[in-house]
């Protein structure tokens, strides 16, 4: 998918793995990908809305109901799926970088290999769109936290931006997500960057936690605690090199909730 990554509130460049003869080949396709993002953005902000009135626990956990609104929005538009963004299959047609790789120059100050999900971020933090300028429209949609954004550059230590992240947690039902990562945003980049990617297995998390009462259930919504049972599930279905070919998707969510029961015995 061509997507225009904003550089300020004037100029842009146009990002995409497609082959182009001239840098302005594919500009048309990439401002359709820009309207259809406002479009997303400004629905984010219902989706937000509609979590604030219907959530008690709103203030508690406003970053993790903040990334649940963007990454649905984004996955019920089904721009994931649009056919810029997949690609016709050929070479010259690749699927398009959701997620970045790489050091901060070469990605942000020199404008090469922009990924999707960073591009869009930027976007965001800006309020920049082609038909208007407004810094704040979409501030409620970015982190908060001081240097988290950067204005939506690449993070330090490699890190995605986090609509990539957000997409990876509304996969999920919310109520589930919720049980699943305890509201928590720590907690869903910590199986996120760990390649936790089986809904399954994000399913039978949750049917795990819901099984003790709230008072139980906190410790393993423990950062301390949580990391170790991650490294135990690594273990047992790692995402690369020996044993990478067992998938939970395999498994019923009744046998992987049986096998977090005894993984997790310990803890």
């Amino acid at each position: 998918m061509p997507f225009l990554y904003w550089l300020d509130d004037e100029r842009y460049t146009i990002s995409t793995q497609w082959s182009k003869n001239h840098e302005d080949e594919f500009e048309e396709e990439a401002k359709i990908v820009d309207r259809l993002l406002d479009e997303i953005f400004d629905e984010s902000l219902i989706t937000l809305s509609k979590i604030k009135k219907e959530k008690n626990n709103y203030k508690d956990h406003k970053e993790f109901f903040r990334d649940y609104a963007v990454g649905r929005s984004i996955i019920e538009s089904g721009i994931l799926e649009h056919e810029y963004i997949i690609g016709d299959g050929t070479k010259s047609k690749p699927p398009e970088l959701l997620t970045d790789t790489g050091n901060f120059e070469m990605i942000v100050e020199k404008g090469q290999n922009i990924a999707f999900f960073t591009a869009i971020g930027k976007k965001a933090s800006m309020g920049k769109s082609l038909d208007y300028y407004e810094k704040d429209r979409w501030e409620e949609l970015r982190p908060v936290r001081k240097g988290a954004s950067k204005k939506g550059e690449k993070r330090s230590a490699g890190k995605k931006d986090i609509y990539a992240r957000a997409v990876y947690l509304a996969e999920q039902d919310l109520d589930l997500a919720i049980l699943t990562f305890g509201g928590k945003v720590d907690l869903v980049a910590g199986a996120f960057e760990r390649n936790l990617e089986s809904i399954k297995l994000r399913n039978a998390i949750a049917r795990f936690c819901e099984q003790y009462d709230l008072n139980e259930r906190e410790r393993y919504y423990s950062r301390e605690v949580r990391r170790k049972m991650y490294k135990k599930l690594n273990k047992l279905f790692p995402s690369r090199g020996p044993g990478s070919s067992k998938s939970p998707e395999n498994y019923s969510e009744d046998i992987l909730l049986d096998t977090l029961n005894k993984i997790w015995l310990e803890f």
